[in-house]
């Protein structure tokens, strides 16, 4: 459990925020993972995210069909927390305060995704390699106005190879021509499970070096082994790290990389820092009913029910206890007005429950449990079952071939009996709705929230239709001078005056006269005979006869 002294911070690539089934925060089990830490940094989301008593930052495409990067902070802590304007994509950036966290000075939590080498997209590659130098020159920026701690997924598989000079000696002791308070990394050496490497390593090394950054896998407690990040059909890596500046680096108490799941590929990582919260904050509650007293219930009240209550306050007790209130004498302070404000609707409240009749608070809008659907029938709960044993299993031989290839087939197998079942299950309450056999409006919102995904108008088109046009017929013209284009209206003007002189008069006005009965047959003439019909249905050799 997080105490006051110690702050979490989770990352995660959750491969989307929506499965089959819905939205993967919609399901206990995945939230479950997450909500004890105070900053949950999240990859490969590929629409903006939310949830409840966290405030999110989300970095996302336009096409929101790949990537996208997020950062959920509590609610309790946001105020020390803002966002940092970043032009990479995929990468998002928070600014913890030093004054409200009490550090030295102002961190950066850069949570960052960067695309894989090898994929169908053939300028993913060099689109990774740019990233990762322009990431690259943003820590670099940053480290001249406090520290930096990186997460996320990088992608990049860096084997063995070292993330420090080695033989690095001080500035007083090297025969180098550096400064004399240059200080060397002492670095604990990083063990990794994984000893392949890809196109990545050297960029993202360089990162690492240039700007005198720790990795964390590997070397921190609780992750002393370098435990593999991510587990694929292919095989499995590290690609998922934590990056911490050599200051930041002391803060660090120990690193765990969580068990594998059946929500990712990847695995979540989990750090805890030594710092946190000042002693005195007042926490928001996570949920707001913690924060407020609950609403009394409401009393139905007509013409009978008035004179019954009447008739009640009016009895002896009643306004016996009314007497006390209007005798007993009240401080002329804040609290003096709290205290009256309570007998008196303490005194109501009792009145109104000993003769009216109450109604029910509105049902909580919970979001209903994976496990709760109506459509998740047994078939669907063994199916699941079968992915949890099958998961187990690989996370602890993720190097077995034949064990990985049977966890994706498994879950290849409960994805397809998940979506069968569900899409079974609603095409069969559109038939009922269809055929009036069921006709209620829970059904119907169910189909509703079921067909709630519309396709979305293509706003990147239209910014470039706009911009096309507002260039077309601005006066500034790449090419064309405003001289220029003003020279050629006033000699198009010229040439329509001298037009519109030499022409015949009345032949103006042909273009505005009735259609006659040789233009329509010389146009049916024309159409040919066997084409389809226009919108009336009419056959064509019909009207050309």
């Amino acid at each position: 459990m997080m105490t006051d002294t110690q702050t979490k911070i989770f990352s995660w690539n959750i491969q989307s925020s929506n499965s089959v089934g819905g939205s993967k925060f919609d399901e206990s089990e995945f939230c479950r993972l997450f909500e004890a830490s105070a900053f949950v940094c999240l990859q490969e989301i590929r629409q903006p995210v939310k949830h409840p008593g966290f405030r999110s930052f989300n970095n996302t495409r336009k096409t929101q069909k790949h990537g996208g990067v997020s950062i959920l902070v509590r609610n309790d802590i946001s105020k020390g927390v803002h966002q940092t304007k970043c032009s990479i994509e995929d990468v998002v950036i928070c600014k913890l305060d030093k004054i409200f966290f009490n550090l030295p000075s102002d961190l950066f939590l850069i949570n960052a995704y960067i695309k894989p080498a090898q994929t169908s997209c053939l300028t993913s590659e060099s689109k990774g390699l740019d990233s990762l130098k322009d990431l690259d020159q943003l820590v670099n920026r940053l480290l001249g106005t406090g520290e930096v701690l990186l997460c996320g997924d990088y992608n990049a598989r860096i084997g063995q190879e070292p993330d420090y000079i080695i033989n690095d000696t001080d500035g007083s002791n090297s025969f180098i021509p550096i400064s004399e308070d240059y200080i060397a990394q002492n670095l604990l050496p990083r063990n990794t499970q994984d000893m392949t490497s890809n196109t990545y390593k050297r960029p993202f090394l360089d990162m690492v070096i240039n700007n005198r950054l720790h990795i964390l896998n590997g070397r921190t407690l609780g992750d002393s082994y370098g435990e593999l990040t991510c587990i694929q059909s292919a095989g499995a890596s590290v690609v998922d790290y934590f990056i911490a500046s050599q200051e930041s680096s002391q803060y660090v108490a120990h690193m765990k990389v969580l068990p594998f799941t059946i929500f990712s590929d990847h695995k979540p990582l989990e750090l805890t820092l030594n710092f946190g919260t000042p002693n005195n904050l007042n926490r928001t509650p996570k949920n707001i009913n913690e924060l407020y007293e609950k609403a009394p219930l409401r009393y139905k009240m007509n013409a009978d029910y008035l004179k019954t209550l009447q008739q009640t306050m009016q009895n002896e007790d009643h306004s016996s206890r009314t007497c006390r209130i209007l005798e007993k004498e009240y401080s002329n302070d804040k609290n003096g007005a709290y205290s009256l404000n309570n007998d008196i609707t303490n005194h109501f409240r009792s009145i109104a429950d000993s003769c009216l009749q109450k109604t029910k608070h509105a049902a909580k809008n919970k979001s209903q449990s994976l496990n709760k659907k109506p459509w998740f029938n047994t078939n669907v709960r063994e199916a699941k079952q079968n992915l949890g044993k099958a998961t187990r299993i690989v996370s602890e031989h993720p190097n077995s071939d034949y064990l990985r290839k049977h966890f994706y087939l498994v879950k290849k197998t409960y994805k397809r009996i998940k979506k069968l079942y569900r899409d079974r299950y609603f095409n069969q309450l559109n038939k009922d709705i269809e055929s009036g056999n069921v006709l209620n409006w829970k059904q119907f919102k169910k189909l509703k929230d079921k067909k709630s995904e519309r396709i979305k108008f293509d706003g990147h088109d239209l910014e470039n239709f706009e911009n096309f046009f507002r260039d077309l017929y601005s006066n500034t013209h790449g090419t064309i001078t405003t001289e220029k284009k003003q020279e050629w209206k006033v000699k198009s003007k010229q040439l329509n005056e001298k037009f519109a002189s030499s022409r015949p008069t009345g032949q103006e006005d042909i273009i505005n006269l009735p259609i006659s009965t040789l233009e329509i047959k010389s146009a049916l003439s024309g159409l040919k005979k066997e084409k389809s019909t226009d919108c009336d249905s009419a056959l064509i050799p019909l009207l050309r006869s």
